[in-house]
């Protein structure tokens, strides 16, 4: 059985407060449930098959904050240059302009840094931008650092370029928004479908409680809690993969 492998105290903050706060919401949901905290406890570990799944969608979600940052800071740096500092002087003040923005949240702020110490030691800007890309893997860093290398070195309208990336990239954001919104209905009905066997279950607690007692206390519904559970989870697992060749 596959356990991932999780250093809880190195992990990103907002990983870790999801993990936390689906342990607890495991926990008192159980625990309301069957009444036993012991078995509550021991359920609710069981969210720890949920971190590739967290890790994914904060991975999806900082891609997604570093495309509208960088959009910021294409219409940055253009509007620096078009007021006739160099290159090199549009990045530093693009990389306070983005601070200002989002304050110490940026995420590309705090590359920019990384990219204009690397210069300074012999690292390219181009380089830099490639090294994001690796990590980010949203296409637009290698683009700009093809175009920025082929305008450096053999000469371009650099600023010119920066109006039509700027552009392209509002309007694939625009095309994106447009997508989230139609699919915003169908996202709500597969969240409700995963709820609602978890409502009646709780419902069935109070209806009729001696199954409960059953389903929790005798080996044969153990085993049948157990192995609707896993049934469940199984069922979550190939949906979310569905949804994610589907809609992402």
């Amino acid at each position: 059985m596959f356990i991932p492998k999780i250093n809880f105290i190195k992990i990103d903050p907002k990983l870790r407060q999801l993990i936390l706060v689906s342990f607890f919401i495991a926990l008192s949901y159980f625990i309301l449930l069957t009444g036993s905290i012991l078995y509550s406890l021991l359920i609710s570990c069981l969210t720890i098959f949920f971190f590739p799944y967290f890790q994914k969608l904060i991975i999806k979600r900082r891609k997604y904050k570093m495309i509208i940052e960088f959009q910021d800071f294409i219409y940055l740096l253009n509007c620096s240059m078009q007021g006739g500092n160099s290159y090199d002087n549009a990045l530093i003040e693009t990389k306070f302009n983005l601070y200002s923005m989002y304050g110490d949240d940026t995420l590309l702020g705090k590359e920019l840094e990384k990219i204009i110490y690397w210069n300074k030691i012999g690292i390219g800007y181009e380089k830099g931008f490639l090294i994001l890309e690796e990590e980010y893997k949203i296409g637009f860093f290698k683009e700009f650092a093809i175009v920025l290398g082929i305008t450096r070195n053999k000469g371009g309208n650099f600023k010119e370029i920066l109006e039509q990336t700027n552009n392209t990239l509002s309007e694939r954001l625009e095309i994106e928004r447009e997508i989230g919104t139609l699919l915003a209905k169908q996202r709500i009905e597969v969240l409700m479908l995963r709820v609602i066997p978890f409502i009646m279950l709780l419902g069935l607690r109070f209806i009729y409680p001696e199954m409960i007692i059953f389903l929790t206390t005798s080996i044969l519904g153990s085993v049948t809690f157990i192995g609707v559970g896993f049934i469940f989870a199984l069922s979550f697992y190939i949906s979310n993969r569905l949804m994610e060749v589907v809609w992402d």
